[in-house]
């Protein structure tokens, strides 16, 4: 996948933004990366999910420790 450079202001103005409101960078370009490609993040913990993107028809397969997992569309 190419990024644009119009895809580079856009991601350094959500880096930014999101690192004023406490998130950390590598989940913020993670966030970004996986919306790109029409792909979806999940971030599961004690029953709790927390999800971004197009969301996938997988289910989640899991205990209770923290996971992310990236789902993202083949083709």
């Amino acid at each position: 996948m190419l990024i644009a450079q119009d895809d580079v202001r856009l991601l350094a103005l959500l880096v930014q933004a999101l690192t004023e409101a406490g998130w950390d960078v590598e989940a913020a370009l993670v966030e970004h990366l996986v919306g790109r490609t029409g792909g979806e993040l999940r971030l599961c913990h004690g029953g709790h999910h927390v999800t971004t993107g197009t969301s996938a028809d997988v289910p989640c397969q899991h205990d209770e420790r923290m996971t992310a997992t990236v789902l993202v569309p083949l083709g």
